[in-house]
């Protein structure tokens, strides 16, 4: 019998939320060993994030409510019996941090021969080929992925998937459409195949040579698919694959220099390594500046004046080696001197990070002295209402469309100050903000409901108030706004995808997987959504979002939850409900870089005035003088010179 050995799992590497290597194959006998690497993560036995008792840090017991273990702790635990092990940490578990371990059977011992008579010789037969079972871990650590996503073996070789998430199959076919030579669970009914949940387990025995491609129904056009090479002959000494190297990411450079006069500088993430299946990682911008007024000079670039906060996620198909960020900059009129601020990678899955996985941006400055402020400016104004509204560069035909609108009134104030108003109102009402940024908000209103704010407005109470953070709202709007120009060739198509995308993402976090838990059944689900957005929807409506679920009785798939949560979000009852609350708060998100409740301000009096106002002319933004109150405020104004 081969010896029985300890394996090794890190918990928390970097400071990640993950366990690696992650899923570890061994056999009956071996123990694992896990080693914590940063604090406040444990190991728990079970599925789901639930616990099922069979182990857990630090002794076994109390499972599900035995504490995180320190940095340097270890724990072990020898597994005597076959099967697949989901454990998770507790803290982490709804971010994914989820692990496996597969026990094999191992080598059986082997006898100690009796003597017998010397047999009359007969003919030796031919060996029997040994066959092997080959382990496919599926969506490791929430990923959309096979891992290893090709495998080789022989005629009459085993692949043996284990799910490691919820919400995915294993289906056979090329093209994301079923073939029907075997899929998940039963080899059955293969073009509407269901999904499993974590932890379970599907096999199938290859008994012909060939070259067979599967793929996962619910994420096919994500990239999730894979390749079984089935080869004849004997499986008694299958030759090991090498290993590539691990996959990186890191910036091209440590620095990067922009003038401030060229509105965008673009900073490269780079990929190496394993380039065989899919990465992601977070980016961010982050400064030194704080809350700052613009026109303080110490080296610090701020994102309210001189950078647009850029952040989000970056995703790499297999064979990607670099993706660029975008960061818009703002040519104010302070003399400043050099500026710098930070892009910072942090959480990726797929790959690791290397160095520098921080980038130093220096702003260039381009005044020799303090001058007018270029708000005032037409081309300038129209420009930032792109920055702020749309995070995007101006498109040529829109910076000249918008410009005229206000050039148009040559030298007459009263003219000039009535289109400055309806050109900045225009960026909210646009169809590209209506349809990104406005999204965002809906969502997270039939998602979470509204927050309780306070306001002295008529005496001191609380009142509902858009539950969307300015730190929530900016990277979702950016993500989802991502590469849309309204009016170019194939827009709409691009839009659909991000809010396809988008919606997906949204229904997996643990923020909404804990709120709505996949065990509600679908009118249940549903019902909170429209409850949450205070919308009674009609009949239709109502069937329409339970019937993304078909028969199921829960609702388990992401896909259906993400377009059951945009039924909602995008129901016209809630968007006509929710507008005038958004549009205020847009006057703090987009002009004020902030939340309505943030310094300046102490709470959500302004706030409820400009509701109050907005409300008591029924929407009509001019008669309420909202915009305008907005655009000619000393914290906007000031946000660009003097």
């Amino acid at each position: 019998m081969p010896a029985a050995q300890t394996v090794d799992i890190t918990v928390g590497p970097n400071g990640q939320n993950s366990f690696a290597p992650d899923p570890v194959s061994i056999n009956v006998g071996d123990t694992v060993r896990w080693t914590f690497a940063s604090v406040g993560h444990d190991v728990v036995s079970g599925p789901s994030c639930t616990p099922d008792n069979r182990f857990c840090w630090p002794n076994n017991t109390n499972c599900g409510n035995n504490g995180n273990g320190g940095m340097g702790t270890t724990y072990t635990h020898t597994f005597n019996t076959a099967g697949s092990f989901p454990y998770f940490c507790s803290p982490h578990c709804f971010e994914g941090m989820r692990g496996t371990i597969i026990v094999q059977g191992g080598a059986s011992p082997t006898p100690t021969p009796t003597p017998t008579p010397t047999p009359t010789a007969t003919p030796t037969p031919s060996p029997t080929p040994m066959t092997q079972t080959v382990d496919v871990a599926v969506g490791v650590q929430g990923q959309k992925n096979f891992s290893p996503n090709v495998v080789v073996i022989n005629v009459g070789d085993s692949v043996r998937w284990t799910f490691l998430s919820d919400g995915h199959n294993v289906v056979s076919g090329s093209s994301c459409g079923a073939d029907n030579r075997f899929c998940s669970p039963g080899d059955t009914n293969c073009s509407f195949a269901p999904n499993a949940a974590s932890g379970e387990i599907y096999t199938h025995v290859f008994n012909s040579a060939g070259t067979f491609n599967y793929f996962c129904t619910p994420h096919c056009a994500d990239g999730m698919t894979g390749t079984v090479i089935v080869q004849a002959g004997s499986s008694a000494t299958p030759t090991p694959t090498p290993t590539p190297a691990a996959s990186i990411l890191q910036f091209s450079s440590a620095s990067y220099n922009v003038g401030e006069a060229e509105q965008l500088v673009t900073v490269t993430i780079t990929r190496s390594g394993d380039l065989s299946g899919i990465a992601s990682v977070n980016y961010a911008t982050s400064d030194g500046a704080g809350s700052q007024a613009c026109n303080v000079v110490n080296g610090f670039a701020s994102s309210r004046c001189d950078y647009i906060i850029t952040l989000g996620t970056l995703k790499f198909a297999a064979g990607e080696t670099s993706k660029a960020i975008a960061i818009l900059i703002i040519n104010d009129s302070y003399q400043e001197g050099p500026e710098t601020f930070n892009v910072s990678l942090s959480n990726p899955t797929g790959a690791s990070l290397g160095s520098p996985s921080t980038a130093t941006v220096t702003i260039t400055d381009n005044d020799p002295s303090i001058g007018a402020n270029p708000i005032d400016q037409p081309g300038f104004f129209v420009t930032e209402h792109y920055y702020d509204f749309l995070n995007r560069l101006p498109d040529s035909g829109g910076l000249a469309f918008w410009t005229n609108e206000i050039t148009s009134c040559g030298s007459d104030q009263a003219c000039i100050q009535l289109k400055r108003i309806n050109v900045s109102a225009a960026y909210f009402l646009s169809i590209e903000f209506q349809q990104t940024g406005y999204l965002v908000e809906r969502m997270y209103k039939a998602a979470y409901s509204s927050a309780s704010g306070t306001s002295t407005l008529g005496g001191a109470h609380q009142l509902p108030v858009p539950i969307v953070r300015f730190n929530e709202f900016l990277p979702d709007t950016q993500e989802i706004g991502q590469g849309v120009v309204v009016g170019q060739p194939g827009w709409e198509t691009v839009l659909e995808n991000n809010k396809q995308a988008f919606a997906l993402a949204f229904a997996q976090r643990s923020r909404f997987t804990t709120a709505f838990p996949t065990t509600m059944p679908p009118t249940q689900f549903v019902n909170q959504l429209f409850s949450n957005a205070g919308v009674t929807p009609s009949s239709t409506d109502l069937a329409t979002a339970i019937g993304e679920f078909g028969s199921a009785t829960n609702t388990g798939d992401a896909a259906a939850r993400a377009r059951a949560l945009r039924d909602v979000a995008e129901n016209a009852t809630l968007n006509s409900q929710e507008f005038n609350r958004a549009f205020v708060l847009m006057q703090f998100f987009g002009y004020l870089r902030r939340n309505p409740n943030d310094p300046q301000d102490a709470d959500y009096t302004g706030y409820e005035f400009w509701l109050n106002k907005l409300n008591q002319f029924n929407g009509n933004f001019v008669a309420a003088e909202m915009v305008k109150a907005f655009i000619t405020s000393a914290e906007y104004r000031q946000r660009f010179g003097p």
